[in-house]
């Protein structure tokens, strides 16, 4: 199961911060004077009403949910103390006795200017609802299963940035690239890379994912197009992919399926009463 609060406060080492005043010097020059860093104290500063406000007003359950937690705080990634050479940090928050990481990007990257070309461009793929509530104050967020390195990016709307997931790679893990990749480029006109050697399917990419491991097949993942970016979402369940299905209300489905893990519900989400049948 994912880590909790306790745990992190369990940890030996570990400093966590909770206001901006606490924050040592040269991570606020790594943020702010030498932009190398990920942007984790505007949410300190701002508050949770601004990181989660148009979270609230496009995906209401969750955002309700993730304004309600705990308070927001920073953590180094290895439990080191802060100030120690080389270490990263994360900006994270208690939800239901759950650890949140909220993902965020260098000065930059960040509030409003996603809206480019490109690698940062992809998450116009999405509906509009879906983009404005998880990528535009924050890069999709995570409940980490880890306390240290490694942790792995699962359960909510995946961070554009080291969280999407092409489809070769998806089937790749489950050993069905050499008998799926063939359809998926017969369903999806265009998936197809002009360089097999150098790129991989981008165009057709994974920003949600059900499954705890990503060499199970049982799970629900989510798919969208990146070069025909007209916010059809695409829905594979148990690795069925001669039957992806498209998700017909996408903004309810989500915010429902977000809510479910947020609140720790029991059982697994179905999305299949929020689908259509797949049409080319």
């Amino acid at each position: 199961m994912p880590i909790t609060y306790e745990d992190i406060l369990s940890e030996k080492m570990l400093d966590v911060i909770k206001s901006e005043d606490q924050i040592p010097r040269d991570v606020l020059n790594g943020i702010f004077k030498i932009k190398s860093d990920p942007d984790i104290v505007t949410p300190i500063k701002k508050g949770k009403e601004w990181l989660y406000g148009r979270t609230i007003q496009h995906q209401e359950r969750t955002g309700r949910i993730l304004f309600n937690g705990g308070d927001l705080f920073i953590r180094s990634l290895d439990g080191s103390s802060f100030g120690s050479p080389g270490i990263s940090y994360k900006l994270m928050q208690e939800v239901n006795g759950r650890l949140i990481s909220i993902e965020r990007e260098n000065i930059g990257d960040n509030v409003d200017l996603h809206d480019i070309d490109g690698y940062y461009g992809r998450h116009l793929s999405l509906p509009d609802p879906i983009r404005l509530a998880y990528y535009q104050r924050f890069d999709g967020l995570n409940a980490p299963e880890e306390t240290t390195w490694g942790i792995r990016r699962i359960l909510l709307p995946l961070p554009i940035v080291g969280g999407w997931s092409s489809i070769d790679n998806y089937l790749k893990r489950l050993r069905l690239k050499k008998k799926y990749l063939p359809l998926i480029e017969e369903m999806i006109p265009g998936v197809r890379p002009k360089d097999l050697s150098m790129e991989s399917y981008t165009n057709f990419m994974m920003f949600l994912d059900s499954r705890y491991s990503r060499l199970e097949r049982k799970g629900d993942v989510l798919f969208v197009k990146n070069h025909i970016q007209d916010k059809v979402v695409y829905h594979i369940k148990d690795a069925d992919v001669p039957n992806m299905r498209i998700l017909a209300d996408p903004k309810e489905a989500i915010d429902r399926y977000c809510e479910h893990v947020l609140l720790r519900k029991e059982g697994r989400f179905d999305f299949l009463p929020y689908t259509t049948e797949f049409t080319g």
